[in-house]
């Protein structure tokens, strides 16, 4: 008898299942439109520069911040290359509780102010509790490479010892294998196994 009309109970549940509908519609443009990432604040002075703050903390309970450049691209191994060669590593002056994420961010920022774009990575190994934080270039010739920047113990700076970078080898499941690039020339097998890895940035 009452069917040209529509009831109170369904109407609710149609303006429900609307209003659902837009605050998911609204939340995936927030992550497509940010990058999964915060969004960022300004950088005065560089319009296409985001401050964003990543989902981790340093050791000591402060915030990690990346500089996200809008207009960075992805370099040629030989630029890479290039880069890594006339970058200047942290020579190990960081607060205890921030040293690997420390060392990532420095090289991090520094390629994205460049325009190169980089990632921040973390690694879980297998029965560790703390990640560790590196950084990968998707090159445009040869791919993903990691790289390890943790600069230099006091002994080796003592010893006027070059900053060095490590090329590693990334894949779950597999030891954590670093490759010395020069002056070195050396191979170091960690004996940690990957557990998982996590791209922030």
């Amino acid at each position: 008898m009452n069917e040209g009309r529509t009831s109170p109970r369904r109407l609710t549940i149609v303006y429900v299942a609307a209003a659902l509908v837009v605050l998911v519609l609204v939340a995936v443009c927030a992550v497509y439109l940010g990058g999964g990432s915060d969004g960022g604040k300004p950088v005065p002075g560089h319009p296409d520069w985001r401050m964003v703050t990543l989902p981790i903390r340093y050791e000591n309970g402060s915030a990690i911040e990346i500089i996200e450049n809008w207009q960075a691209t992805d370099p040629s191994g030989e630029l890479l290359q290039s880069f890594l060669n006339d970058y200047t590593a942290p020579q190990g002056e960081y607060d205890l509780g921030q040293v690997c994420s420390s060392y990532a961010v420095d090289l991090h920022d520094t390629a994205e102010r460049m325009g190169i774009k980089a990632h921040v990575i973390l690694l879980y190994f297998v029965g560790v509790v703390d990640p560790h934080a590196i950084v990968a270039f998707d090159t445009t010739d040869g791919g993903r490479i990691y790289v390890d920047s943790t600069g230099l113990t006091p002994q080796e700076r003592a010893m006027g010892y070059m900053a060095r970078f490590r090329i590693a080898e990334v894949v779950a499941g597999e030891p954590y294998v670093l490759h010395y690039t020069t002056p070195y020339n050396a191979t170091e097998a960690t004996g940690q196994i990957i557990d998982r890895v996590s791209v922030l940035g």
